[in-house]
């Protein structure tokens, strides 16, 4: 195999995880596009909240999957990861690269092993989408949140900002848009000749 056709199937496979990343981020974002998201006395309806927060996981998860092809785990991969950070033009520091939050789903198993031991007393909101409340009177645990005034998407009583991460989705997503529209133009073979070997 050639080694244009190589980077090609590894952009087309990351491209399936951007494509699917957008999806969820273009629809976080027209749920909050309303000015008073970030208001002190918004409080999203439970049923909305669940979806914002799957949705917000989904894109965590898809990011997860991008690292791992940039910042392959195995030493045998090492070059591959590099040769495509060149291609793609990924900053050094990317948030793509940060680990913590793609780890903490990864693992949610553990990680909720540990929450349930290490539980304090106080009020756990099992999932909320609303500003941050300062100065709160009693302990507040929160299982899933996303504090619409900040960014912060916090899970397990862990915070992550978002926003990072999904513009570095969405500058990725033209890139990869842009380099698999330019090899298939370059590649894509006249009807005649296309024609030819279907016959064949």
């Amino acid at each position: 195999m050639n080694n244009e056709l190589r980077l090609h199937l590894y952009l087309e496979s990351i491209h399936f995880n951007t494509t699917s990343a957008m999806l969820y981020i273009n629809y976080v974002s027209s749920v909050m596009k309303d000015g008073s998201a970030t208001g002190p006395r918004f409080q999203m309806r439970k049923t909305d909240a669940r979806l914002v927060l799957d949705a917000m996981q989904q894109i965590v998860t898809h990011a997860g999957a991008v690292s791992r092809f940039l910042w392959p785990t195995s030493k045998n991969a090492t070059a591959r990861g590099e040769e495509l950070r060149r291609l793609l033009q990924i900053p050094v520091g990317s948030p793509l690269e940060t680990r913590g939050l793609r780890n903490d789903l990864e693992h949610f198993d553990e990680r909720l092993d540990v929450f349930v031991e290490n539980w304090s007393d106080g009020f756990l909101q099992s999932e909320y989408v609303g500003p941050s409340v300062p100065n709160r009177k009693v302990i507040m645990h929160h299982f899933r949140a996303y504090l619409t005034d900040t960014t912060i998407f916090e899970i397990l009583g862990k915070q992550y900002d978002l926003q990072p991460l999904a513009y570095a989705i969405v500058d990725l997503h033209k890139k990869l848009e842009e380099l698999i529209a330019d090899y298939e133009k370059r590649t894509r073979k006249p009807a005649r000749q296309q024609g030819r070997n279907i016959q064949r």
